[in-house]
């Protein structure tokens, strides 16, 4: 299905160039399995946040590929506010038609909120959720309640993983039918 894909790229100090690198080759992944009426944007946050386009881009060789050297030029610098970033992805996701918001890094915050339950209601409420945790340290419980909330899914990718194809893993479970919150009930209750 069609999808308006909005990456949540971590920029923050505690990235090192490693981590950084993981995270741009999983994005690079995700977007190169695209559709191809799919759009994408990309956001970076770290104590401030910035925007690749205003605009969401057509998931066109071109404009990836352009976001790839964007993303390679990212300063790896400051404290991370979860909070901010997760707000400055409404601009993103509010006129999309299927918004999937891929939050790539550790989602430990160092500045702003700091509560799971605060940071996660901070995401756009109209948004699927995908956390990937990069690296032996993330937020798992952020991730996984924000994915609960989104019907959308988490996941965590180390660097010395085979990274491209744990991003084609990751985009074939997102095309994979999904049963969520499913519960049993017997006769009795």
């Amino acid at each position: 299905q069609r999808r308006d894909w909005v990456f949540l790229f971590e920029c923050s100090a505690d990235r090192d160039p490693l981590l950084a690198r993981t995270q741009i080759e999983i994005i690079r992944t995700v977007l190169k399995h695209a559709e191809y009426d799919d759009t994408f944007s990309i956001v970076t946050a770290g104590a401030y946040t910035d925007v690749l386009d205003k605009e969401p881009l057509a998931a066109s060789h071109e404009n990836v590929a352009n976001a790839i050297a964007y993303l390679e030029k990212t300063h790896l610098v400051g404290a991370l506010d979860v909070q901010q970033a997760f707000r400055s992805l409404e601009t993103f996701t509010k006129d999309a038609e299927n918004p999937v918001i891929v939050h790539v890094g550790s989602g430990t915050p160092i500045l702003g909120e700091r509560e799971t339950g605060k940071l996660a209601s901070a995401l756009p409420q109209d948004a699927q959720y995908v956390g990937i945790g990069v690296g032996k340290r993330y937020n798992r419980s952020l991730m996984k309640q924000a994915a609960a909330r989104s019907g959308g899914y988490f996941t965590q990718i180390n660097p010395d993983e085979s990274v491209n194809w744990r991003g084609f893993e990751l985009v074939s479970k997102l095309n994979t039918p999904r049963l969520l919150d499913v519960r049993i009930v017997t006769d009795s209750g």
